[in-house]
């Protein structure tokens, strides 16, 4: 949607002057002292209809003249755009096959390593487990029978082994075990949003991967296509699409971010052994970095006896808990040195369809606005979480928010965001290539695009409103520090007329 804005009063001045001078200051510009008493003594409505320079330069100006003002957006008034007229237009657009982009020798190279590491480290896994199986029972084979004549060395001699075998095979197999998260996404029903759901398609065939089996939504400045392997196999994929995401672009940048996402999909051998290098860093991770609750459990137990046999056997414990730990530490790290590069160069070869898609003209646009976007998320989410635990409240509709912090984005917080993304490097644990080495790319590439809707996309939902608070709210119950949310919800918290602060650290786009 396009935006206007209004620049309000605040009843109060800036330090250092006092009213006499501001209202000989307003007059000096043209009001009369009446208006110019007003001015300083309730909020009033001094300019409207202003773009956002316009808007930033007469904020600007206030201030110079001692006046303290606030920046209000508010909709230009056009008509509104309606789904039944937008989706057979962007139907139409999609109505073609996109060139399937070439897997480049790099992507190629980087997932043989990538796959032979993770073959490697499983079999590593395993083998520790396997060697611990068979040490154990090859210890027992070997003194079955024995006594040494004394009740707490044969304890020594039989339980304390055993005891830290199977300690160490449950640490082991611990990761193995499903962990279910609750998930705060909310899936759409495919008849409701029939049309999503069939644009969604139209642009997976374009592309040439499976349509969406279920689309969701979800609270973040994000969009993902996720599924497991068996799922992608069968072509069962999952599109979740962030309402704050939805808030802040055009349906020609969501579009572009969604076809970014199949493109992960359109090399399905290579996204396959993906799921599968994932897998193996998450098991080495949990191995290496668990929570620690073991070795505090075990601290716990030696502190609570007296017995001098069970401090012995808890401290072998540990060291072997810790021996364990390090190696798959290691493990893990040097896991991610041989599969990190497959990572970016799928993220290349993802850019290529969104390029191709919108063109690299709006790839460059989109990638600069998600990294506002986040920026105006980040703020928000802070003075939100601020307002809960020091006044109870919680803005009722984040996406919103978000779209209200973005929109009164002051010109030198946009700079410094471009700055901290021209600076950024790709590191050699990135998943994802720095983004102004992808934007260089997509300049190179210099693809014209085949898809054009400067329109909001919030247009794509037509009951986007409660779509957005319903995300919210379920974002909100997945924390579960919320007990009631009745009680602290509000429409506009304080916050969102606070002056922009420091942009949150950026992370490279997905």
């Amino acid at each position: 949607m396009e935006s206007a804005f209004l620049v309000r009063s605040k009843a109060c001045l800036v330090k250092g002057f006092t009213p006499e001078d501001v209202v000989k200051q307003l007059v000096a510009k043209g009001l009369s002292p009446q208006q110019a008493q007003a001015v300083v003594n309730k909020p009033v409505v001094l300019k409207n209809g202003l773009s956002h320079s316009q808007a930033m330069t007469y904020v600007e100006s206030m201030k110079k003249l001692g006046v303290q003002v606030k920046l209000e957006r508010v909709a230009k008034s056009q008509p509104k755009a309606k789904q039944a007229d937008v989706y057979p237009q962007l139907l139409a657009q999609l109505n073609r096959q996109v060139a399937k982009p070439a897997m480049s020798r790099a992507f190629r190279n980087s997932a043989i390593v990538a796959v032979i590491s993770s073959l490697i480290a499983p079999l590593i896994y395993f083998a520790v487990i396997a060697l611990l199986l068979a040490a154990i029972w090859q210890y027992y084979a070997l003194i079955m029978g024995v006594d040494v004549g004394n009740i707490y060395l044969n304890i020594l001699l039989y339980v304390l082994p055993g005891f830290v075998a199977v300690f160490l095979l449950a640490f082991l197999l611990s990761p193995l075990i499903s962990h279910n998260y609750q998930s705060a996404d909310i899936e759409l029903d495919r008849k409701r949003y029939a049309k999503l759901y069939e644009l969604c398609s139209a642009l997976a065939k374009a592309i040439g991967v499976p349509a969406p089996h279920t689309i969701r939504v979800s609270n973040e400045v994000n969009a993902s296509a996720s599924g497991s392997a068996l799922k992608l196999l069968q072509g069962k994929l999952t599109l979740t699409i962030g309402m704050p995401l939805v808030a802040c672009m055009t349906v020609e940048q969501v579009v572009g971010v969604i076809a970014h996402e199949y493109g992960h999909f359109a090399q399905r051998k290579s996204m396959l052994a993906y799921i599968w290098i994932n897998r193996v860093s998450a098991w080495l991770g949990r191995c290496g970095y668990d929570d620690g609750i073991w070795l505090e459990r075990l601290t716990k137990w030696r502190s609570e006896t007296s017995s001098e046999l069970i401090i012995i056997t808890l401290a072998v414990c540990q060291g072997m808990l810790i021996a364990v730990r390090t190696l798959f530490r290691q493990l893990w790290v040097i896991n991610l040195h041989l599969t990190r590069n497959m990572s970016r160069q799928m993220e290349y070869d993802a850019d290529q369809y969104e390029i191709t898609m919108v063109g690299s003209k709006k790839f460059v646009e989109s990638s600069k606005r998600l990294h506002y976007a986040a920026a105006a998320s980040g703020f928000a989410s802070e003075l939100n979480a601020m307002a809960y635990f020091e006044h109870d409240q919680l803005v009722s509709n984040t996406s919103l928010a978000t779209q209200t912090v973005l929109a009164a984005m002051p010109s030198d917080i946009v700079e410094r965001i471009n700055q901290q993304m021209k600076q950024m490097q790709t590191q050699f644990y990135d998943t994802h290539p720095a983004d102004y080495d992808r934007i260089k790319r997509a300049v190179a590439a210099n693809q014209p695009g085949i898809f054009v809707c400067p329109l909001p996309a919030s247009i794509l939902f037509d009951d986007y409103e409660r779509l957005c608070r319903s995300a919210t709210h379920k974002a909100y119950r997945a924390t579960g520090q919320i007990l009631d949310l009745t009680e602290c919800l509000t429409d506009r918290p304080n916050w969102l007329d606070a002056p922009f602060g420091e942009p949150t650290p950026l992370r490279q786009a997905g």
